[in-house]
């Protein structure tokens, strides 16, 4: 309690005076010409990319990616195409930067079988592309995929799976049933995997913490929570912090609704009487400690069409797309631009020219406020996000002191600070505690304490 106390009052500042900005103008990411779909955003050290699959006809779907910049886009390239093959669903997996020679892991849907398969591709450093890899090709669809560090779940023909990455042989360790019967659309909340089974006219959201130590999976702390009609589409946007999840419930002569769902197994609910409120999405909103702040997404009738609104703490409701057609498939993927800016970049697709285009919108919000990004340059946290290790430099010409903490009040780790030649004082984060011990991937808080003042930014160990 005492450094819960102790961590509220040094935010206070700047939470108070934390900066929101709007909604930029959307702007389209992809042509007009195709069926474009499921985006899927890689940023890590100054380099973004979006990746998509992009339809070419009835049985071809190939996968695509570009470059993105604030104000332009890089060339399309191909990741991978076969004439009449469905490739589709790229996800990311973000590995070690100089751990190996690859950069990270980019898995798929495929029907080059029987039914729909997962693979995968590894994108290396020296800019080439591997071949593909099977993860998955049990009979069945293997189908929802979703990521957390290097584990993925995924279920096939109501079964729930695991797999996990294992950096020292570069592949997948084989997939271990978790459900047996009737479990559908997994999403992780930091170490629980939850997914979703039905039973008549109701919906139980079930919960496993899930640990891969020594090439055994270990399951356990089970919980559960039944609710009322047919939900689906349980998610949760952001892979580090990802405290909360969202699901569309659908209930027998009522209009769609949204239920939020947080680590505390507490819900919230959205629901209006005269609009359907489909396909949420979310992510934390990563600025209070241990707030349940969220950015959610979806998909309105509203206006007599589907448009795509986005809901933040505290600049509200938001038509995003604003589009005189049907909007729909919105994602959230949070990126940081530098140490104390987060941003919540929105995807979407739009019906256009008879095509699906993918739109895009972002959202930025300081951690600090207005005169701390100023003096930005006086505390760097690069790489940001990191994995293995990032370097803490501070100006500053008082002794200082570096403490991290985790986003509920507790110490993680005290660093001391090395003067080097030009001036600078520098620490190294190895992504351990006072004991030694690694820390789980999340969102922490870097304080530097000088004799006069202090400097905080958030940090993302993945």
């Amino acid at each position: 309690m005492k450094n819960l106390f102790f961590l509220l009052i040094a935010f206070m500042p700047l939470l108070l005076k934390a900066q929101l900005n709007e909604w930029l103008p959307n702007r389209a990411m992809t042509d007009s010409a195709h069926n474009n779909r499921n985006a899927c955003l890689y940023d890590q050290y100054n380099e973004a990319l979006l990746f998509w699959d992009q339809e070419l006809n009835s049985t071809t779907t190939q996968l695509c990616y570009r470059s993105v910049y604030p104000t332009s886009l890089g060339d399309q390239h191909i990741a991978l195409f076969q004439p009449d093959v469905k490739f589709t669903n790229p996800k990311i997996i973000e590995l070690s930067q100089g751990s190996s020679s690859n950069k990270f892991i980019l898995v798929y849907q495929t029907n080059e079988g029987n039914d729909i398969d997962l693979k995968y591709l590894f994108f290396r450093n020296d800019g080439t592309i591997s071949e593909p890899a099977v993860l998955s090709a049990m009979p069945g669809d293997d189908i929802n995929l979703c990521i957390y560090g290097f584990t993925i779940a995924w279920e096939n023909a109501g079964k729930i799976f695991l797999s996990d990455y294992q950096s020292q042989n570069e592949m997948f360790s084989e997939p271990v049933l978790v459900e047996t019967t009737g479990g559908f659309s997994p999403a992780f909340s930091n170490s629980w995997l939850q997914y979703l089974t039905t039973d008549n006219d109701n919906t139980t959201l079930k919960a496993k913490q899930y640990y891969y130590m020594q090439g055994n999976w270990v399951l356990t702390d089970s919980a559960s929570k039944v609710f009322a009609g047919q939900c689906s589409g349980l998610n949760s946007s952001q892979p580090w912090f990802g405290m909360n999840l969202c699901m569309q419930q659908d209930i027998v002569n009522e209009t769609s609704g949204i239920i939020i769902h947080d680590d505390m197994f507490q819900s919230q609910y959205l629901r209006s009487p005269s609009f359907n409120y489909t396909q949420p999405v979310i992510c934390d909103y990563m600025i209070g400690v241990k707030s349940n702040l969220f950015i959610l997404a979806y998909v309105s009738d509203s206006l007599a069409q589907k448009e795509v609104f986005a809901l933040t703490p505290i600049s509200g409701l938001s038509n995003v797309s604003q589009w005189p057609g049907e909007d729909l498939n919105p994602g959230i993927f949070v990126t940081f631009p530098s140490s104390n800016i987060i941003r919540a970049n929105l995807f979407w697709e739009s019906q256009r020219n008879g095509y699906s285009t993918i739109f895009s919108s972002c959202y930025d919000y300081l951690f600090g406020g207005t005169a701390e990004a100023f003096r930005n340059e006086d505390l760097t946290i690069e790489p940001c996000p990191f994995q293995m290790e990032t370097s803490i430099r501070l100006r500053s010409g008082e002794p200082a002191l570096i403490r991290i903490y985790n986003l509920q009040g507790q110490e993680i780790k005290t660093l001391s600070l090395q003067k080097e030649s030009d001036g600078w004082d520098k620490a190294i984060w190895d992504g351990t505690n006072n004991s030694g011990n690694p820390v789980p991937p999340g969102c922490y808080a870097v304080i530097a304490f000088t004799g006069s003042h202090t400097l905080s930014r958030l940090v993302i160990k993945s």
